[in-house]
């Protein structure tokens, strides 16, 4: 695996040439990169947060939600009730910290899209398959393996069998899973393919570099046409600029990229109206044999059993401490 390429703070101004910045290192920064980056560009990733490598990932749930979260995990989405959203801050975005779970968008939901949106003009289903086809090789996209299905997934799948639901053992973006339940804090082997580990290094292998700890404030522009980003570097405060000759990729999450755009002043009447996310709701229950729900694949079992009625079931495994908060 070829290694990232880093710009780190080094506590003065930075400035930055290429042909395309990619703001955002996560799922789609990182798959932008990788695309643009083979296909010859020289491309320039900004993350506002660090890099961390394996050696210095913590098992306590607390040093990873302060050193990798954005916000300590506890941004709320405001309604009838709070619910937190678990978003990282660092090379990989948060599928640095989440489960890797890989799922293809249902047809259903494609020929829906394409009625109501028109998704089909932008890319067939056969197209869209033949990505995804690709990125499970990729990024070795497989069933838990036996061995790391853990006790969770053990007891809901036993449970789900006696009351006739239907389910499986859940895929997920990994290359020799340990079974520590430890993926919110960041994989400590690296088995679990998440961008740093993955299309980011092969990114970097065609020339790309990542200018990481850089918090992009606006995107700067030239009459109708985009011409880089402007910041600041976390952390030592200094400005940071990148001025990019063939234009900017807005990657910063679905929370994150409208407020980037808002606050440039690129606006259209759309902009943050259509957000869409997946709330989820935790049960626990008290068994009369140990469960052991902090070993073993994260998440390893799952049914869409009752998807017409819109909610999944999916097991979940969690570190002692997350479990007692």
């Amino acid at each position: 695996m070829t290694d990232l390429t880093l710009v780190e703070d080094a506590g003065k101004a930075v400035t930055l040439g290429c042909d395309l910045v990619v703001v955002g290192s996560g799922a789609a920064g990182a798959a932008t990169a990788d695309v643009l980056a083979e296909a010859g560009h020289d491309v320039v990733v900004v993350e506002e947060g660090i890099h961390q490598p394996l050696s210095e990932r913590r098992e306590e749930m607390l040093y990873a939600m302060s050193d990798l979260y954005r916000d300590f995990g506890a941004i709320p989405a405001r309604g009838r009730s709070i619910i937190p959203i678990l978003q990282a801050r660092m090379v990989g975005g948060t599928t640095t910290v989440n489960a890797a779970i890989s799922w293809r968008m249902p047809e259903a939901v494609y020929e829906r899209w394409s009625r109501d949106f028109g998704l089909d003009k932008a890319f067939s289903w056969d197209e869209l398959q033949a990505s995804y086809d690709w990125l499970d090789r990729e990024l070795c996209v497989r069933p838990v393996a036996p061995e790391v299905i853990g006790g969770v997934g053990g007891l809901m799948a036993k449970g789900a069998r006696a009351l006739g639901i239907s389910g499986r053992v859940i895929p997920r973006i990994e290359k020799g899973c340990k079974g520590t339940n430890r993926c919110l804090q960041g994989c400590p082997c690296g088995a679990k393919l998440s961008m740093e580990r993955s299309l980011l290094p092969r990114a970097c292998g065609h020339g790309a570099r990542i200018l990481t700890s850089a918090r992009v404030t606006r995107i700067t522009r030239s009459g109708n046409r985009a011409t880089g980003v402007s910041g600041r570097l976390q952390q030592s405060g200094q400005p940071f600029s990148v001025v990019a000759r063939k234009g900017v990729v807005v990657a910063a999450s679905a929370t994150g990229s409208p407020v980037l755009l808002q606050r440039s002043r690129l606006c259209n009447p759309q902009l943050g109206r259509n957000f869409r996310a997946h709330p989820g709701v935790g049960l626990a229950g008290l068994f009369d044999r140990d469960v052991r729900p902090w070993a073993g694949a994260t998440q390893s079992w799952e049914s869409a059993h009752y998807w017409e009625r819109r909610f999944k079931l999916e097991s979940l495994g969690l570190p002692f401490g997350l479990m007692l908060a």
